[in-house]
């Protein structure tokens, strides 16, 4: 049961970690594309 939650904690983690990569990359694209959308 222990091992089992650490297990989960830890993939869990992993996965917020993944996600706020994942937003900060969106957030720096939007960031870079949307200056060249409003000039066209």
């Amino acid at each position: 049961m222990l091992r089992l939650g650490r297990i989960s904690r830890e993939r869990y983690a992993i996965r917020v970690a993944i996600y706020e990569f994942y937003t900060f990359l969106l957030r720096s694209l939007r960031l870079l594309i949307g200056p060249c959308f409003t000039l066209f």
